[in-house]
C-alpha cells in the first residue's frame, strides 16, 4: 500500500539531491513581474497544496499533510472551514458551496472526500487501486475526473452512483522512471472543452480532445515546461506555478513563456493557480509551500497565498 509519509520523505530527499541539478528550463525566460500582495501567511512546513475560487469569490485553500482545507476572504481573513480523517492534495469546488477533495484516508487509503457547504466531510468514493489521487476536474453535472500521479491514469468518479472507473490510461501520464519520486500527471484545468493536464516529472504539457464526455485523443503540445497546477484565462492564456522552480509563469497561446512572479514576489514553492476575472481585469490567486519540496537558499519559508494583478 502506498504511504504517503515515505512517500514524502523519499521526494523531499530526491529532491534536494537534485537542487543544483535542475533542468535550466527557465534561466533565459523573459521577465514582466507584476504586482503582487501576500494575502494569507501560514507557519513554515505548511504545505498549501491547492485553491479554487467559490461563487462568492472566497478562496478554497488545502493543507497537504494536516488534511485541513481553509477559506480565506478577499481581504486575507482566514477561517479553517474543513477537516479530513488524513492526508489531501486534490481540490474541487462545487457551485452549491460544496467541495470534494483527493488524498488518503490516515495517509495511506486513495480516496475522494465529500465536504458539504456547512464544511462536514465524510468519505465519498475509495480508489482501490489507486496510489497518488491529486488535480481534480468536473467533467459534467454527473462525473469528476481525477489524475493519479503515479498510477498515471484518471479516474472518472460518477457522483450519483460513487462508481469509480478509468476515464483515461496512456504512457503520457505516467513518470516514465518508477523511481523518480515527483507527481507525474498532476494538475488538470478545462478550456474550450478540451482537458489540459501538466505532467510535471516529464515536465510536459498535454491536451486531451473530448468528445460526449469520453477522451479521443491526447497529446503533448508543450515540453520542457515545470508546472504543478494550472488555471487559463478567457483568452487562453495558461497561468501555472512552477513549485521547485519558486515562480508562477504566463504561456500565451502562441506558446510564449513569461516569468510573472519569482522569489521576491513570495513564491517560494508554488503550488497552485486560481484565475478570477472581472471585466478587462484579470487576478491570480496562488498558493506556496515556502520551499518545502526544494528549499530556496536562507531555507524554508513561510506558506503564502499570494494575490497577483496580471491585468495588461
Amino acid at each position: 500500500m502506498f504511504r504517503l509519509l515515505s512517500f514524502f520523505a523519499l521526494a523531499a530527499v530526491a529532491l534536494q539531491t537534485a537542487a543544483q541539478s535542475l533542468p535550466p528550463i527557465y534561466d533565459k525566460t523573459p521577465k514582466a513581474i507584476r504586482h503582487a500582495t501576500v494575502l494569507a501567511e501560514f507557519p513554515p512546513q505548511t504545505f498549501l497544496e491547492n485553491i479554487a475560487l467559490d461563487k462568492s469569490g472566497n478562496m478554497v485553500i488545502n493543507s497537504y499533510l494536516d488534511g485541513k482545507v481553509y477559506k480565506i476572504d478577499q481581504a486575507g481573513n482566514k477561517v479553517e472551514w474543513s477537516t479530513v480523517d488524513g492526508k489531501i492534495a486534490g481540490l474541487l469546488v462545487n457551485q452549491d458551496g460544496s467541495a470534494f477533495v483527493s488524498g488518503w484516508i490516515k495517509g495511506s487509503e486513495p480516496t475522494v472526500f465529500a465536504i458539504d457547504a456547512s464544511g462536514k466531510s465524510e468519505v465519498f468514493a475509495k480508489l482501490e487501486q489507486g496510489m497518488f489521487p491529486n488535480g481534480m476536474l468536473r467533467l459534467n453535472a454527473k462525473d469528476i475526473l481525477v489524475v493519479d500521479s503515479y498510477k498515471g491514469v484518471i479516474w472518472r468518479i460518477d457522483t450519483k452512483t460513487k462508481q469509480v472507473s478509468t476515464w483515461l490510461k496512456d504512457a503520457l501520464l505516467e513518470r516514465g522512471d518508477s523511481n523518480n519520486p515527483t507527481p507525474a500527471v498532476n494538475g488538470i484545468k478545462s478550456y474550450h472543452g478540451d482537458v489540459y493536464l501538466s505532467n510535471t516529472a516529464k515536465q510536459t504539457l498535454l491536451k486531451v480532445t473530448v468528445q460526449k464526455g469520453e477522451a479521443k485523443s491526447i497529446k503533448v503540445v508543450m515540453d520542457q515546461i515545470g508546472l504543478d497546477d494550472f488555471d487559463f484565462d478567457h483568452q487562453g492564456t495558461l497561468y501555472g506555478a512552477t513549485h521547485v522552480y519558486n515562480s508562477v509563469v504566463s504561456v500565451a497561446q502562441n506558446g510564449k513563456v513569461t516569468v510573472i512572479a519569482g522569489l521576491e514576489e513570495g513564491m517560494a514553492g508554488s503550488t497552485a493557480v486560481a484565475t478570477r476575472i472581472k471585466g478587462k481585469r484579470t487576478t491570480l490567486f496562488v498558493t506556496t509551500n515556502g520551499g518545502m519540496s526544494l528549499p530556496p537558499a536562507g531555507g524554508v519559508q513561510t506558506a503564502n497565498v499570494v494575490k497577483l494583478d496580471v491585468s495588461e
